[in-house]
């Protein structure tokens, strides 16, 4: 990622540090079409996307332990930290289904849980408290089975706008540039447009 653009404006919070403010997803076509942007992506995170076992209790405990991550699937290769890998002699691919996700290795290892299963994901969302989704990818964090023991639960863009009960919203805009622009050249064109 050469360039992330976000919100200026904070949101002071009683949970730790203020953190910024949503933007808008019609951000996506103005970034992809300043010259020198080689591509451009919404990343937008869930704070509690908790996998249930099959016994239905909770994997992890964010409050006091490892963190149960939800974001949308980087469908930009370039742009993406996460890598699909094959799991159980099954192929894994990216969710392009509202019901789909794609599971951290770990997880999958440690739960039990297998491509094609059916499996259910615990949100902060009053109005969406819990919802069932399939499993059809198992991922690694660059060469971690999962990035600093968190879970993590990986949807289409649309879905995790959904679960998070922000649609049309984003935390931020993704950016990798041309090879011949440097990063700062990139954000300088960005902050222009």
């Amino acid at each position: 990622t050469d360039a992330y653009v976000r919100s200026t404006n904070n949101l002071e919070s009683d949970f730790g540090p203020a953190q910024r403010e949503r933007i808008s997803d019609s951000l996506v076509p103005l970034v992809q079409g300043v010259d020198g942007v080689a591509a451009a992506e919404g990343q937008l995170q869930v704070q509690r996307a908790q996998y249930l076992d099959r016994k239905g209790k909770p994997i992890g405990d964010p409050g006091s332990g490892s963190p149960a991550f939800g974001f949308n699937w980087q469908t930009v290769e370039a742009l993406n930290p996460y890598t699909l890998v094959p799991y159980l002699g099954e192929t894994s691919r990216a969710p392009t289904a509202a019901n789909e996700v794609v599971m951290d290795l770990g997880t999958a290892k440690e739960a039990g849980f297998k491509i094609g299963d059916t499996v259910t994901i615990l949100f902060t969302n009053e109005q969406l408290p819990r919802d069932e989704f399939k499993v059809v990818g198992v991922t690694k964090f660059g060469d971690a089975d999962r990035p600093l023991g968190a879970t993590i639960a990986l949807f289409t863009l649309a879905e995790t706008q959904r679960v998070n009960a922000t649609p049309g919203r984003l935390d931020g805009v993704l950016a990798t540039s041309d090879p011949d622009i440097s990063q700062a050249g990139l954000v300088d064109r960005i902050e222009q447009v």
